[in-house]
């Protein structure tokens, strides 16, 4: 019996993905690429928040969520001032 990769298997459960679960992880590389690090868990908290939004919202998010979009609008100082505001609501301070 041939098995297939785990990550084909990965790959057919990110196709459910909508558009705004989509947006978590694109934030997550501009981030990343910012030095900002989003753990794996605020990423799957992100796609369950997400995870059924009204079509007018999936709509939006498809048009300004794709990753080119999100890294030609948010800045550093933009994911900087987010994760700070984030670590505020948490009681982390910042």
């Amino acid at each position: 019996m041939r098995r297939l990769p785990m990550w084909v298997g990965l790959w057919g459960l990110a196709a459910c993905d909508n558009p705004c679960q989509e947006v978590c992880g694109h934030m997550a590389t501009v981030a990343a690429e910012c030095g900002v690090n989003f753990s794996d868990a605020e990423i799957a908290q992100c796609e369950d928040d997400f995870a059924a939004v009204a079509s007018d919202r999936s709509q939006t998010c498809a048009e300004f969520g794709s990753l080119d979009v999100i890294r030609n609008e948010w800045s550093c100082d933009d994911i900087n001032l987010y994760r700070d505001a984030m670590d505020d609501a948490a009681g982390g301070g910042g």
